[in-house]
């Protein structure tokens, strides 16, 4: 099937990189429609994306997935919260809204693949396809896409996946496309106002409250705002006035007690999470050298000693101690540009 033959569905989100997605793959002969997801009806839709499409003359659709989001990501985020865990929602919808219902329902229209603005890549091995690294290390999101089941990957396209976000911007400023210099999205995009902690203490059932704040040895030294304003390993905005830097160790959702220790305290050199996704066989990936890992999108890989399955756990021993990472984060582990897999860190 030639380019002009297959058809592409863009998920238009009306920022720049969408917006170039679907000029590229325009250029490149596909036949293209852009689609916009509402995932919650307190966030009205960006009408960027629409004007992008009439731009461009390409159809637009509205596809609201709210009841979907609130049921697969909003639920998850509350759950894991009460339990004193830090989510990440963005991987979890990744990996069952944008790539999961999107992409089937793009299919059932009509689509030949569905493509983002994402900077990542998508590579094929001898074990199938996996996700690479995007070109721009700034930007690149793949830490973001490990869930993705390896099936669903030859249905989707990263355009963006060997370019640098500069080069984007002066693409889409060339080609008279509004959005050119538009910011790029901090906030949370079901939440209009981005106040994630006002918001769970809304629409948990079990309220949030407040509670002592002790030292590891049990002495009680302040009294936090509630469990959902803390996160394992956090260090700044404890708001208790101590003689040395403080982290956060454990959240004790039973007691509704947050305990602290000194910030120089040594962390842990292994890891253990439940495997959510991996694209590459678990005696390969324990046989590999030059593993890393990372916990946060943004954050100082970790280099891997040794990797161990059991059952739907790995555990990971590092190189050296790490600092004290959250449960509920995303341990996602590489070797080179490619993504082995990973899972959520218990």
């Amino acid at each position: 099937m030639n380019n002009q033959q297959s058809h592409v569905f863009i998920a238009m989100s009306g920022g720049v990189d969408s917006s170039v997605c679907a000029l590229l793959l325009q250029q490149q002969g596909f036949q293209i429609s852009g689609i916009t997801m509402q995932v919650s009806k307190e966030m009205p839709v960006n009408p960027d994306a629409e004007k992008i499409c009439s731009l461009l003359g390409i159809p637009h659709h509205l596809l609201d997935v709210s009841g979907d989001f609130s049921e697969l990501v909003i639920s998850n985020l509350k759950k894991e919260y009460a339990l004193g865990r830090t989510p990440n929602p963005c991987i979890v919808c990744n990996r069952h809204i944008k790539f999961g219902l999107l992409l089937e329902t793009a299919k059932k229209m009509g689509a030949d693949f569905i493509a983002t603005g994402h900077y990542a890549g998508i590579q094929k091995t001898s074990h199938g396809y996996t996700i690479a690294r995007g070109s721009d290390n700034l930007k690149d999101q793949s830490y973001f896409l490990y869930g993705i089941p390896s099936c669903h990957l030859p249905f989707i396209k990263f355009p963006l996946a060997g370019m640098e976000k500069k080069e984007v911007r002066r693409l889409a400023e060339e080609n008279h496309l509004p959005v050119f210099n538009s910011s790029d999205s901090q906030g949370i995009c079901f939440l209009a106002n981005s106040d994630y902690k006002s918001f769970l203490a809304a629409e948990t059932e079990k309220p949030f409250n407040p509670g002592p704040v002790k030292l590891v040895s049990g002495e009680i030294i302040g009294r936090h705002k509630g469990i959902h304003c803390y996160t394992i390993g956090q260090r700044k905005g404890l708001g208790i006035g101590w003689k040395e830097p403080l982290y956060v160790e454990k959240i004790d959702t039973e007691s509704n007690t947050v305990f602290v220790a000194p910030a120089g305290s040594r962390g842990s050199d292994e890891i253990s999470f439940t495997v959510m996704n991996l694209f590459f066989p678990e005696k390969y990936i324990s046989g590999l050298n030059g593993i890393s890992m990372k916990y946060r999108h943004v954050c100082r890989e970790l280099e891997v000693r040794e990797c161990f399955f059991s059952g739907k756990i790995c555990r990971v021993v590092l190189k050296n101690p790490a600092v004290h990472i959250p449960a509920g984060q995303s341990a996602v582990l590489y070797n080179k540009n490619f993504v082995l897999g990973g899972g959520i860190i218990i």
